[in-house]
């Protein structure tokens, strides 16, 4: 079961290692989905929430170094962004260890803004800028 889909035209920034790990991004959110929905199982949550907090870390380092090595100028803002998922993501984490309900809608919430508004708007305005400048100095 799964209730994030990838799709190119949402997540999709085409530059491809980061196409790459928003896909699999969408899949730990929906393995993440799974142990909180269906199996309540609390074990498995924490697990994939910290998988996916692992993961995310290394994308935004990378996706940040990515930025930099382009001279992207929007980093510092994107920076910023991702310095925010991480701590809404943390929170998560944090609420979860003092008790909150497994079956809470808020992550659910959190996710879909992170996954589809972020690479949508955020991650797809670097794709632009790298894709261009790729294409300017061909």
């Amino acid at each position: 079961m799964s209730v994030f889909r990838w799709s190119f035209d949402l997540h999709g920034i085409g530059i491809e290692e980061i196409d790459q790990q928003h896909r699999r991004m969408v899949e730990l959110a929906n393995e993440l989905y799974v142990a909180m929905i269906q199996l309540k199982n609390e074990k498995l949550y924490k697990q994939k929430l910290d998988e996916l907090a692992e993961f995310s870390l290394q994308h935004f380092e990378q996706e940040e170094m990515l930025m930099v090595e382009a001279g992207y100028p929007g980093l510092e803002h994107h920076r910023l962004e991702h310095l925010e998922l991480t701590r809404q993501l943390a929170e998560f984490a944090g609420g979860f260890r003092i008790g909150r309900d497994l079956g809470s809608g808020e992550l659910i919430t959190f996710l879909t803004g992170w996954l589809i508004s972020h690479s949508e708007n955020s991650d797809r305005q670097f794709g632009l800028f790298s894709n261009a400048a790729c294409v300017n100095h061909a």
